[in-house]
């Protein structure tokens, strides 16, 4: 079992190496969607769009842990704090992302609107990012 020294968590080498591999396929899977979304135009719809938003928090957040573990800081020194700020920033949006995706998927299914799921995005963003401000400020 990994002991822990103060701020820092000791880590096997078997960790590492499964935490960098499921890193690199999350980096690698958010890193298709995003570029199957720059390269065809006409795959841009609103519902894509949604998951490209996604994506690029989860590929943040696969880059941020692989080089947390890639790193293993031995002091709370401005790399450490800037990678576990980057890492709370990616996981909080990821799971906006997510529940926006889930509101968004039942506006436009159940209640069969998609005009209305469409001008939800915006609210999506605003939600985000209100939060995310009054997070860093309190």
């Amino acid at each position: 079992m990994p002991s822990k020294n103060g701020n820092q968590t000791e880590l096997y080498l078997s960790e590492q190496v499964v935490v960098l591999c499921t890193c690199g396929l999350s980096f690698l899977g958010s890193s298709l969607i995003i570029l199957t979304h720059i390269i065809w135009t006409d795959l841009r719809t609103t519902p894509r769009r949604l998951l490209v938003f996604l994506s690029v928090t989860d590929w943040l957040s696969a880059v941020s842990y692989a080089f947390g573990v890639w790193s293993v800081f031995r002091t709370d020194s401005p790399e450490c704090v800037a990678q576990g700020a980057i890492s709370t920033f990616a996981n909080t949006s990821s799971f906006f992302w997510t529940v926006s995706i889930a509101v968004y998927l039942y506006v436009f299914i159940v209640r069969s609107s998609q005009r209305v799921a469409d001008s939800l995005v915006l609210v999506f963003h605003l939600v985000r990012y209100v939060n995310r401000f009054i997070n860093m400020t309190s």
